[in-house]
């Protein structure tokens, strides 16, 4: 952060104009896309070392894997609740909404084939440094 001349997105938002935003807004989303296109070799999910991933937003912990597999990334994520462990709960059976809801979700997972793709799993306005109306640099 020192090497390089900008500041925090955060600390400065509040004092850009209306085209300022835009046009940054525009290099973020280029920059997201590069990511984006460099793809993975490895079919599991992992930092880039391949160890595990840190996300804040992940529930319990930030900090979970590697995991070997998407599928098994998706089973992790949704706390190992499958529809067959949702309808054996005798002693106290879920809603039919929450039995939908995880219907929904397991089916959109299973459904969907996504590549494996580099990004940034908890990019906040603090890792983004800004000079003038460009993004000098990304944070991790």
């Amino acid at each position: 952060m020192e090497r390089i001349c900008g500041k925090a997105i955060a600390k400065r938002w509040h004092l850009l104009l209306d085209i300022s935003k835009l046009l940054i807004f525009s290099y973020l989303k280029q920059i997201i896309e590069e990511l984006k296109s460099i793809s993975c070799q490895a079919n599991g999910i992992s930092n880039l070392d391949g160890g595990p991933i840190y996300d804040c937003w992940l529930p319990q912990t930030s900090s979970w894997g590697p995991f070997r597999t998407i599928s098994d990334f998706h089973m992790a994520f949704r706390n190992h609740v499958t529809l067959k462990s949702l309808e054996m709960q005798n002693h106290n059976p879920p809603s039919l909404a929450a039995i939908l809801d995880v219907k929904q979700l397991v089916t959109f997972y299973e459904s969907v084939i996504r590549l494996l793709v580099l990004r940034h799993s908890d990019l906040s306005s603090f890792d983004i440094l800004i000079r003038y109306n460009t993004v000098v640099g990304i944070i991790n």
